[in-house]
Protein backbone atom coordinates (compact mmCIF):
# COMPACT_ATOMS: atom_id res chain seq x y z
CA UNK A 1 0.00 0.00 0.00
CA UNK A 2 2.81 2.42 0.94
CA UNK A 3 4.61 1.75 -2.40
CA UNK A 4 1.45 2.43 -4.40
CA UNK A 5 0.72 5.65 -2.47
CA UNK A 6 4.33 6.78 -2.90
CA UNK A 7 4.18 6.02 -6.65
CA UNK A 8 0.87 7.89 -7.05
CA UNK A 9 2.15 10.95 -5.16
CA UNK A 10 5.32 11.00 -7.27
CA UNK A 11 3.28 10.65 -10.48
CA UNK A 12 0.87 13.39 -9.40
CA UNK A 13 3.79 15.70 -8.53
CA UNK A 14 5.43 15.06 -11.92
CA UNK A 15 2.18 15.74 -13.78
CA UNK A 16 1.62 18.97 -11.80
CA UNK A 17 5.15 20.19 -12.53
CA UNK A 18 4.89 19.55 -16.28
CA UNK A 19 1.36 20.90 -16.55
CA UNK A 20 2.21 24.08 -14.68
CA UNK A 21 5.18 24.86 -16.94
CA UNK A 22 4.19 27.18 -19.75
CA UNK A 23 6.32 28.45 -22.53
CA UNK A 24 6.52 32.13 -21.57
CA UNK A 25 8.44 33.01 -24.72
CA UNK A 26 6.03 34.42 -27.27
CA UNK A 27 7.09 35.06 -30.86
CA UNK A 28 6.43 38.62 -31.99
CA UNK A 29 6.32 40.38 -35.31
CA UNK A 30 7.36 43.77 -33.86
CA UNK A 31 11.10 44.02 -34.43
CA UNK A 32 11.50 47.58 -33.15
CA UNK A 33 12.62 47.83 -29.52
CA UNK A 34 10.66 50.06 -27.17
CA UNK A 35 11.67 51.56 -23.85
CA UNK A 36 9.84 53.23 -20.98
CA UNK A 37 11.09 55.37 -18.14
CA UNK A 38 10.60 53.74 -14.71
CA UNK A 39 12.48 55.70 -12.06
CA UNK A 40 15.40 57.88 -10.94
CA UNK A 41 17.50 57.36 -7.85
CA UNK A 42 17.19 61.08 -7.07
CA UNK A 43 16.07 64.37 -8.59
CA UNK A 44 18.86 66.30 -6.84
CA UNK A 45 22.51 65.31 -7.09
CA UNK A 46 25.82 66.78 -6.01
CA UNK A 47 28.25 67.26 -8.89
CA UNK A 48 31.17 64.78 -9.11
CA UNK A 49 29.98 62.99 -5.94
CA UNK A 50 26.56 61.44 -6.47
CA UNK A 51 25.78 58.66 -8.91
CA UNK A 52 22.48 58.91 -10.73
CA UNK A 53 20.64 55.63 -11.42
CA UNK A 54 18.07 55.62 -14.20
CA UNK A 55 15.81 52.58 -14.44
CA UNK A 56 14.05 51.82 -17.72
CA UNK A 57 11.93 48.97 -19.04
CA UNK A 58 12.66 47.47 -22.45
CA UNK A 59 10.67 45.31 -24.84
CA UNK A 60 12.04 43.86 -28.06
CA UNK A 61 9.95 41.65 -30.32
CA UNK A 62 12.84 39.82 -31.97
CA UNK A 63 15.17 39.68 -28.94
CA UNK A 64 18.23 41.26 -30.52
CA UNK A 65 19.07 43.99 -28.01
CA UNK A 66 22.72 44.25 -27.06
CA UNK A 67 25.85 42.96 -28.75
CA UNK A 68 28.82 40.76 -27.87
CA UNK A 69 31.27 43.05 -29.67
CA UNK A 70 32.55 45.52 -27.04
CA UNK A 71 32.96 48.35 -29.57
CA UNK A 72 29.30 48.16 -30.52
CA UNK A 73 27.46 51.04 -28.91
CA UNK A 74 23.75 50.48 -28.57
CA UNK A 75 22.69 52.54 -25.55
CA UNK A 76 22.56 56.31 -26.15
CA UNK A 77 22.16 58.84 -23.32
CA UNK A 78 22.14 62.57 -23.98
CA UNK A 79 22.34 65.24 -21.31
CA UNK A 80 19.85 67.79 -22.68
CA UNK A 81 22.30 70.60 -21.90
CA UNK A 82 24.69 69.17 -24.52
CA UNK A 83 24.53 68.50 -28.25
CA UNK A 84 25.95 64.98 -28.39
CA UNK A 85 24.95 61.70 -26.77
CA UNK A 86 27.17 59.51 -24.65
CA UNK A 87 27.19 56.00 -26.07
CA UNK A 88 27.41 52.81 -24.05
CA UNK A 89 27.91 49.15 -24.81
CA UNK A 90 24.98 46.91 -23.95
CA UNK A 91 25.64 43.19 -23.55
CA UNK A 92 23.19 40.87 -25.35
CA UNK A 93 19.94 40.46 -23.46
CA UNK A 94 19.20 37.12 -25.16
CA UNK A 95 21.23 34.51 -27.05
CA UNK A 96 22.17 35.17 -30.67
CA UNK A 97 19.70 34.00 -33.32
CA UNK A 98 16.78 33.91 -30.87
CA UNK A 99 13.72 35.55 -32.41
CA UNK A 100 11.42 35.89 -29.40
CA UNK A 101 9.97 38.80 -27.48
CA UNK A 102 12.16 39.83 -24.57
CA UNK A 103 11.38 42.38 -21.89
CA UNK A 104 12.83 43.49 -18.60
CA UNK A 105 14.50 46.32 -16.71
CA UNK A 106 17.83 48.04 -17.23
CA UNK A 107 19.55 50.33 -14.74
CA UNK A 108 22.00 52.89 -16.06
CA UNK A 109 24.37 54.43 -13.51
CA UNK A 110 25.78 57.84 -14.42
CA UNK A 111 28.79 59.09 -12.46
CA UNK A 112 30.57 62.43 -12.43
CA UNK A 113 27.69 64.59 -13.60
CA UNK A 114 28.81 68.20 -13.34
CA UNK A 115 27.68 71.79 -13.70
CA UNK A 116 28.45 73.52 -16.99
CA UNK A 117 28.27 77.04 -15.59
CA UNK A 118 29.66 78.74 -12.47
CA UNK A 119 26.15 78.94 -10.99
CA UNK A 120 25.40 77.02 -7.77
CA UNK A 121 22.92 74.72 -9.52
CA UNK A 122 21.55 73.69 -12.92
CA UNK A 123 18.62 71.69 -14.18
CA UNK A 124 18.92 68.98 -16.78
CA UNK A 125 17.22 65.84 -17.99
CA UNK A 126 18.45 62.90 -20.01
CA UNK A 127 17.28 61.68 -23.40
CA UNK A 128 17.62 57.91 -23.84
CA UNK A 129 17.29 55.55 -26.79
CA UNK A 130 18.59 52.10 -27.73
CA UNK A 131 19.52 50.40 -30.99
CA UNK A 132 19.29 46.66 -31.59
CA UNK A 133 21.61 44.43 -33.66
CA UNK A 134 19.37 44.94 -36.73
CA UNK A 135 19.86 48.73 -36.41
CA UNK A 136 16.26 49.33 -35.33
CA UNK A 137 16.02 52.37 -33.07
CA UNK A 138 13.71 52.47 -30.07
CA UNK A 139 11.49 55.35 -29.15
CA UNK A 140 13.15 58.23 -27.28
CA UNK A 141 12.37 58.77 -23.61
CA UNK A 142 13.21 61.64 -21.29
CA UNK A 143 13.88 61.59 -17.57
CA UNK A 144 12.25 64.13 -15.27
CA UNK A 145 14.29 67.24 -14.47
CA UNK A 146 17.33 66.70 -12.26
CA UNK A 147 18.96 69.45 -10.22
CA UNK A 148 22.75 69.39 -10.11
CA UNK A 149 24.29 71.28 -7.18
CA UNK A 150 27.84 72.20 -6.16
Amino acid sequence: MYKILKYNILTLFTICVFCSCEDKIVPSTNTTPSIQFVSLSSTKIKQFIDTLSIKIQYDDGDGDLGDLHPDSMSFFVKDTRLNASDRYHLLPLSPNNVKYNIHGDLVLKLKNIFLLSPSPSELTSFEIKVKDRSNHWSNIIFTPKIEIIR
